[in-house]
This record gives C-alpha cells, structure tokens and sequence, in this order.
C-alpha cells in the first residue's frame, strides 16, 4: 500500500515537471541543460507541441527556395535557351539594321540645314508669289469697288454708263420725248424794257416784239448742251432830253452752258428736275452816232434752276430761274464817252412760268412768261452833267427790269 503511494506521487512529478518544460522558452532551454548536452537533442522535448521558428530559420528557407529556383533554372532545356537566344540575336541585329538605316536614312547636320534653307526659299518664293497674286487681286477689287476718274467723271456728267443710259431708253415709251437727242425751237416774243435811273443818260423805256431762238443736244437723258438767243426786232427809245426824237435799240440776250436733269421714273407723266451752269451776254446797243446815249453790256456765268410738273401726259407746268450774282457791266462809248461812276457793282437774277403741250414726240407747243432784273450800282462821280437838272450825280444807281412773253413750237429727234 506505502509502494503504491510513492509509484503514484512519482508519476505525477514527472508529468507536472514534463509538462512545465515543454512551455518553456527555447532560449531558456540553455540554462536546463549542461554545456555537454547537444543542443539539437532536447531531452524535455515530447514533440507534442510546434516551436516558433527564428529569424535563422527564415533566412535558411529563403536561400532554399533560391537554390531550388536555380536548380530549377538550370534544368531549362538548352534548346529553349537556344530558341530565345536566337530570337534576341536577331532583335539585336535588326535593331542594329534599322539603326543602320536610320543612320543612312538621316542626313547630316550640314545637309539638313541646307535642305532646310532651300525648302526656306521655295518657301519664301511661293510667298511672295502669293502676296503678288493676291496683291493683283486686291487691285483688281479696288478697281471694280473704286471705279476710275474717268467712269466717275462720266457718271457725274453723264448720268451713268452708256450700257445703263440705253437700258433707260429701252424702259421709255416710244413717245416720250426723253428719247431725242436734239431738240430745236423757235418762239416769237414781246418784250417790254424799263431802265429807271436819277440820271438821265442811264434812264429809258422800250417796248419792241423780239425772236427766241433755241438749242439743245442731249448726250444722254440726263446730261446736254444748252443754247438760248433772244434779240429785239425795230427797238428804239428817246435820243434827246430836249427833244422827241429817238433812237434805234438793239436788245439782245445770249446764253450757252451746260445741263443736268433728273427725273422721277421712267413713266411718261414723271416729274423733272433740271439744273445747269451757263454764260450769259446781255447788250444794249444804240445807234454809233448818238450823242446823248450810251450801249450797255452784262456779262456773267449764271446758274439756271427748273421743274416740270405733268398734269397729264400731254401737259406740264414749267417753273424756273436764273441767278447771276456777280456780273460784270460795261458802258460802251458813242458820240458821247459817258461814265457812271468809277466802279459798279452789278447782279442780274430772273425767274419764268409756263406751260407745254406735247402734240407728239417731235413736236412740242410751249409758252412762257419771264421777268428779268438787273442792278448797277455806281461809285464816285458821274464823268458829264445831268441835261436835266444840270448836276453831277455821285453814285449813280440802274434798276433795270425786262418782260418778256414767249410763244413758240420746238421740235425734237
């Protein structure tokens, strides 16, 4: 029974004391065992429990993986190797080849620069040939958008183009008269004459039938010549202050410009507006062996003004002026070398009213009423007398005012 005990207790010991050796740290092996004991035989050791391996233990793992990875390697058949080295032989080469090409293919610094400097000149030569052909277009547009002098000149004198001004003609009627070219006229006059004056050598009255001449040239319908004449036929006023005897007059009024009209449409009824510039001569001529009178004569450019109001296609009002602001006026000497003045200012202006009546597009019956006004104005001292009061004036001044009545026929072509 004691035995039994005692076989007991042992038993326990040694598995308490087998059990608490196998928990240990392997580091606290050392100090269980003796320096004599081989450390790769753990007497405590059941092997009931794995160990944590060391960091020696890793490192020893991974350089027996990389042996095996070598092995491995080395047991690559050689006819693989072979394979790839061939294939890297041949990039190789071609990668040399193509360099080679490259090398070939690319030339040099000094040919690049020059094949650059001649692609820089055809460059440069394309372009100027461009800016030349694109300065001759520029031209060519200014010329159609700016037309030249001359085309501008003909559109002021003219109207427009000879293209356009048949285009118009080819829009009229058959007899509408803006079709003529020239156009003739021949009108009877009256006229009356007034020059009222203090001195009276400068002072007279006459009334006398007159002809009225006239022309006109249209270049186109719009622009033309212009010629008027009108003269007094068997005038005559006082030849003395003493006596009724008289002397003989000769009126005239010359007038030759250009002239401008404008038109509303090209309906045979359109309104018309026309403007011109032209030089005018007026004369007062006496007989050479006057003593006691003097012929007179104005001249100037004046400027002419007109419109032509249809009523119907047959019948049109007329209204129209002139104006001579500065005109020049002379005295002519007779018998009697007379001065008014020193110096004169003179001006003349005019205005009309009148009728038309187309019969058709050759034929045309007018009339017309017109007054026409003149002033002198005198400087200084007259050179004779008054016969009449028998003093010498100082700045001598002539109103002179002309009636005219015209009735006439003007043909056209």
């Amino acid at each position: 029974m004691g035995t039994r005990c005692l076989l007991f207790i042992f038993l326990i010991l040694t598995w308490n004391h087998q059990r608490v050796e196998a928990q240990l740290d392997p580091s606290s092996a050392l100090l269980l065992r003796s320096g004599s004991e081989d450390p790769k035989q753990n007497p405590w050791d059941s092997s009931r429990y794995i160990k944590k391996s060391n960091t020696n233990e890793k490192s020893s793992r991974m350089e027996g993986r990389k042996n095996k990875n070598s092995e491995e390697e080395e047991e690559v058949p050689k006819s693989t190797i072979d394979k790839v080295g061939q294939k890297s032989e041949s990039s190789s080469s071609s990668n040399l080849s193509s360099s080679e090409k490259t090398e070939e293919s690319s030339p040099s610094e000094s040919e690049k620069n020059t094949v650059n400097k001649a692609d820089q000149k055809k460059i440069n030569g394309k372009s100027t040939v461009d800016d030349k052909k694109d300065s001759l277009e520029n031209e060519k547009i200014k010329e159609e958008v700016s037309p030249s002098f001359a085309a501008q000149l003909q559109n002021l004198l003219l109207g427009g183009t000879f293209q356009q001004m048949e285009n118009y003609k080819l829009n009229l009627k058959t007899e509408d008269s803006r079709k003529n070219i020239v156009e003739l006229s021949l009108a009877p006059t009256l006229l009356y004459t007034d020059a009222h004056s203090s001195y009276w050598y400068r002072k007279w009255v006459s009334a006398s039938p007159a002809y009225s001449l006239g022309a006109q040239v249209w270049v186109s319908p719009f622009f033309g010549v212009q010629i008027d004449f009108i003269n007094s036929l068997d005038g005559s006023i006082p030849a003395s202050s003493s006596n009724s005897n008289r002397v003989s007059l000769d009126q005239s009024w010359f007038n030759a410009g250009l002239q401008w009209r404008k038109f509303s449409g090209v309906q045979h009824k359109s309104k018309e507006f026309s403007f011109g510039l032209s030089f005018m001569e007026q004369k007062n001529e006496v007989a050479g062996d006057s003593t006691q009178r003097v012929s007179t004569k104005t001249t100037g450019v004046r400027l002419n003004l007109a419109l032509s109001l249809p009523q119907s296609p047959e019948t049109s009002w007329q209204l129209g002026g002139f104006l001579l602001p500065i005109a020049r006026h002379q005295e002519i000497s007779t018998q009697i070398k007379l001065s008014s003045g020193t110096k004169n200012s003179s001006s003349l202006f005019g205005v009309w009213i009148g009728a038309t009546h187309l019969l058709d597009r050759h034929y045309k019956f007018f009339w017309r009423l017109q007054e026409i006004v003149e002033q002198n104005r005198f400087e200084g001292d007259a050179s004779h007398s008054d016969p009449v009061n028998g003093t010498t004036p100082n700045g001598v001044s002539v109103f002179t005012g002309t009636s005219l009545f015209i009735l006439g026929l003007q043909w056209g072509g």
